[in-house]
């Protein structure tokens, strides 16, 4: 027998262009958010593992914050509610992650997620700027640079304290659906551009026609060989 819940009550709709409309209050929707903030969604590409699963995974490789409320979606992902922010952003920074083999991928809860276009197509990546100029690790300038390619979140903490200074590395929201650029341009103050390098600890792979995540279509189809046809000959069977 199902547990009763809130009470709720009968609120008259507003009539907009001949319909019906649910017109909901800001604070309530602010209120509800709040409840959210600390959590993440993970989907992992190529496998649908189960709640316990994921559970032995999070025990096993973030054992470093405490362990979150994991609820299962019927699209194939999970949303892991963390005590803290602090923990979240310490799990989002500290990919990339694989799931016994398969790529993971990790992005913060926002207000009115969509799993088709935040995460089949706009994906978190680690992204690497090698032999990047030291007066260019500021974080404004870093936030700049990462822009041409989407949306900063994150250096990571080498970065941060430029405790290592080969590359500048990144975790930047990118659109998966279009090629991942291989360098960007720079301009400093003088007007003088420099081509800078970039690469990515992993790319994945974008299905066009499939438009998800995980494998390519069109590279299966080109590896794949080609059986040679079998050609059958009729031979008389010959008499003793």
């Amino acid at each position: 027998m199902a547990l009763k819940g809130a009470e709720l009550g009968f609120i008259n709709p507003l009539v907009k262009d001949g319909r019906k409309v649910a017109q909901l209050q800001q604070k309530e929707l602010d209120s509800m958010a709040d409840k959210w903030q600390a959590a993440i969604v993970m989907y992992v590409v190529g496998e649908s593992p189960t709640i316990a699963s994921v559970k032995r995974f999070m025990a096993a490789v973030w054992s470093n914050v405490t362990q979150p409320q994991v609820f299962y979606h019927d699209e194939g992902y999970f949303i892991l509610k963390f005590a803290n922010v602090e923990d979240k952003n310490t799990i989002v920074a500290g990919g990339p992650y694989t799931f016994y083999g398969k790529p993971v991928i990790i992005k913060p809860w926002v207000a009115n997620f969509n799993f088709y276009e935040e995460v089949l197509k706009v994906i978190p990546m680690w992204v690497k700027f090698p032999n990047l100029p030291l007066n260019c690790w500021g974080s404004d300038s870093i936030s700049r640079i990462s822009s041409l390619l989407g949306v900063p979140l994150f250096a990571d903490g080498c970065t941060t304290r430029q405790e290592r200074v080969s590359f500048a590395r990144v975790l930047i929201e990118m659109d998966v659906t279009n090629p991942l650029p291989d360098h960007v341009w720079i301009e400093d103050t003088t007007g003088k551009a420099f081509k800078q390098p970039v690469s990515y600890d992993w790319k994945p792979q974008f299905c066009k026609p499939c438009n998800v995540v995980g494998h390519d279509c069109d590279k299966i189809q080109k590896a794949k060989p080609v059986k040679p046809a079998v050609k059958k000959v009729w031979v008389p069977k010959q008499m003793q």
